[in-house]
């Protein structure tokens, strides 16, 4: 018996010093583990089969359907499976990157069965791409409203649009000239959008106001605009628009010699003291890239200005 009481104690000293030794080995691991992952990404990779092997930058040190923690920055993919393709693809990993995902084509592509296999795997990938787009494609309407109804293509004019180098939206409208006044007031529709707000192009169309207009020092707006554009050579008709604040606006009817088109010019005039000035060169829709440094409240002003009834 007293044996016994002696041996005990021993052992809970050794219990608890094993106890002490594994709780520090933990915290250890777990700050060491935490100081490897400081200022990396946590991404989870998702590469249909999920059998097979990821290698990042060369190195297979990526696990397969598993969170993995990466540097951003560029990084080179690669993917392989037996019976496989290889996949490569080069990524760039930000503090946005939520996924690395993909799926592997078999050798015999025409083999069924291979993909029967993974069914579950291959529509998982499948699910976490078009989640992504849906969300993209949220971001994006969010961001440009305009897009919800883009494109847009009838039987005589199409409004797209495009990003230009800096991931800027271009609203695009490819018209006939005897079309362009339709497909401006299309745009004119669109619910809950400011076209102020678009770098919106008319391609290929040739603006025959641009560097005709001849400055003078008349006082009245529409007085301004007649006298500045006399010597146009073309036929034209001015329409009053109104004003907003130091800025008047108006449409300037342009028409082709000899036939019944004519295309609708938007301006907008500026005060200064007691003449006036071109705010910017005439456009059929006015907007803060074609005008810069308006008042965005004249903008949308002259681009709701209803167009004037032409009669032939």
């Amino acid at each position: 018996m007293l044996k016994e009481n002696i041996i005990t104690p021993k052992r809970i000293k050794i219990a608890i010093i094993c106890f002490v030794v594994f709780a520090v080995a933990l915290i250890i691991y777990v700050v060491a583990d935490n100081l490897s992952r400081a200022g990396k990404v946590a991404v989870e990779i998702k590469y249909a089969p999920f059998e097979a092997s990821v290698f990042i930058d060369d190195q297979n040190y990526a696990v397969n359907n598993a969170i993995n923690y990466l540097e951003p920055g560029p990084h080179h993919i690669m993917v392989t499976m037996d019976g496989f393709k290889t996949l490569e693809e080069d990524v760039e990993i930000t503090n946005e990157t939520k996924y690395l995902y993909g799926k592997l084509i078999a050798l015999n592509d025409n083999d069924s069965e291979v993909y029967r296999d993974y069914q579950t795997e291959y529509g998982t990938v499948e699910g976490i791409g078009g989640a992504e787009s849906a969300q993209s494609a949220k971001s994006l309407i969010e961001t440009w409203p305009i897009l919800r109804y883009l494109p847009y293509i009838s039987d005589s004019y199409a409004i797209g649009s495009l990003f230009d180098e800096q991931g800027n939206l271009v609203v695009t409208v490819r018209a006939e000239l005897s079309q362009i006044n339709n497909a401006i007031n299309r745009l004119r529709v669109f619910k809950d959008v400011t076209l102020s707000d678009y770098n919106i192009n008319i391609i290929d169309f040739t603006n025959v106001l641009e560097g005709k207009f001849v400055e003078n020092g008349s006082s009245d707006p529409i007085a301004f605009l007649e006298n500045g554009y006399q010597s146009l050579g073309l036929p034209h008709q001015i329409h009053d628009g109104g004003q907003v604040d130091d800025y008047h606006y108006a449409i300037i009817s342009v028409s082709e010699p000899n036939s019944h088109i004519s295309v609708f010019y938007r301006v907008i005039l500026q005060k200064t003291g007691a003449s006036w000035r071109l705010a910017g060169t005439p456009y059929p829709i006015l907007t803060t890239y074609n005008t810069p440094g308006v008042d965005s409240r004249a903008l949308d002003a002259a681009n709701q200005q209803n167009p004037p009834r032409i009669v032939p």
